[in-house]
């Protein structure tokens, strides 16, 4: 495995687990009332965005991986 491979798995580890925990805050909140709810809001779509890339950046790699492998 490649180090840049291995630095964006360790970043979507990263990104998984704000994006979990901001979504599980996000849930209980009704309406946006004080800054820790606007920062939850932030953090969970400074999150979101990272993971969606880097989930479909680490999925066409897999597949490439798959599809080489198959090949030959």
């Amino acid at each position: 495995m490649k180090t840049d491979t291995i630095k964006q798995v360790v970043i979507l580890l990263i990104a998984i687990t704000g994006l979990y925990f901001s979504g599980l805050n996000l849930i209980k909140i009704s309406n946006i009332q004080s800054f820790s709810d606007v920062v939850t809001v932030m953090t969970f779509f400074a999150c979101f965005f990272p993971s969606l890339i880097l989930t479909a950046n680490l999925s066409a790699k897999t597949l490439k991986s798959i599809l080489k492998l198959a090949t030959h």
